[in-house]
């Protein structure tokens, strides 16, 4: 019973910032959707440019996100 419980007290003991992905693209990423989702320009505006500093290009067929972004960010 305690083995199944041991990985609950460590999930509840980690503080909410470690939940995101650790991968600083992935987490651009999704903080990127959940700012766009929001309406809010300027977190968007940021992701936008923090993907194009990481280097970040879309696979092929996909969208560029950090131009999608930044042409959003910047309209609001």
């Amino acid at each position: 019973m305690i083995a199944l419980l041991l990985p609950l007290l460590f999930a509840t003991a980690m503080p909410s910032s470690d939940l995101g992905p650790r991968d600083p693209v992935l987490r651009a990423l999704v903080e990127g959707e959940a700012a766009q989702a929001q309406g809010d320009g300027a977190t968007l505006g940021e992701k936008a440019q923090l993907l194009t500093a990481l280097g970040a290009t879309p696979a092929p067929g996909q969208q560029d996100l950090a131009s999608l972004w930044t042409s959003e960010a910047q309209s609001r």
